[in-house]
């Protein structure tokens, strides 16, 4: 019993399930536009390194509104040294293994860090509407870096940007109704705080409609499978199942990465 919740306290600490929905955002895009080789292990491996280090970090920044929305903190969190010392090994970890690819993703791979430290430790949580485009940006970024492992920075490569930008403000915007009596009580301004809960789901649903409608009428096919699971966001937002919509959209890219990298290894992308 011991160690099942020790993993447990290790697995919230770090957020794997977003961490994995990140991971297969980068992961997606090396697949996109880079032939499988040994570097997708360490594109893998470094993200979700360094993706667990910046949630770990948020974790300790953010006691105030995790006690009041999880009603404890975070075993890692109470114990600071153990917390800090896992931070900061899988950011230099991640660093490591990072240097195994080129040089753009080593550059795209520490200004991702940078901004997860900036996120946290100058709490831009508390930075109303730039938190979330931050976010979006910051995860589109991801995207970006893993597109670049051996492939050049071109137009085709930057016109996914902003759709993937698009499901990273509806994270952080879900997150903020999730988060919404902790934010409170902190006195943080967040979109469902200042224009109610209502005007923040009608947001998710424009945001839903836009990306359904761009990625058809603009013909990027290689985005038809994601589209369900917007519209399964939409769906379990509009019935208040935050859980499940919260689902919806960390399994999205678990999926969509794996079936991409099939794609990939049949020669279809």
């Amino acid at each position: 019993m011991m160690k099942k919740h020790i993993l447990r306290e290790f697995a919230s600490f770090i957020r794997i399930e977003t961490c994995l929905f990140i991971t297969g955002i980068s992961v997606a895009g090396y697949c996109m536009f880079n032939r499988i080789g040994i570097d997708l292990l360490f594109l893998f491996l470094s993200i979700l390194l360094g993706t667990g280090a910046s949630y770990g970090y948020n974790h300790l920044m953010d006691r105030e509104e995790d006690l009041i929305n999880n009603r404890r903190l975070n075993s890692l969190v109470l114990r600071e040294k153990i917390g800090k010392g896992l931070v900061v090994t899988f950011f230099l970890l991640g660093f490591l293994l990072s240097s195994f690819l080129s040089s753009t993703f080593v550059l795209l791979y520490s200004l991702l860090i940078l901004l997860s430290l900036v996120y946290s430790g100058l709490r831009v949580k508390k930075m109303f509407v730039i938190k979330n485009v931050f976010t979006g940006f910051t995860i589109a970024l991801t995207f970006l870096a893993g597109s670049l492992v051996s492939h050049e920075l071109n137009f085709e490569v930057l016109s996914y940007f902003p759709f993937i930008f698009l499901f990273g403000l509806t994270l952080n915007i879900l997150g903020d109704i999730r988060g919404y009596e902790g934010d409170k009580l902190a006195e943080v301004k967040t979109i469902p705080l200042v224009f109610g809960k209502d005007i923040a789901k009608k947001l998710i649903y424009l945001i839903t409609g836009v990306f359904t409608a761009s990625v058809v009428v603009l013909g990027f096919a290689t985005l038809y499978p994601l589209i369900p699971f917007m519209l399964l966001i939409a769906f379990f937002l509009h019935r208040d199942d935050h859980r499940k919509s919260r689902i919806s959209i960390l399994s999205s890219f678990i999926f969509f990465s794996l079936f991409i990298l099939v794609l990939n290894l049949m020669g279809g992308v």
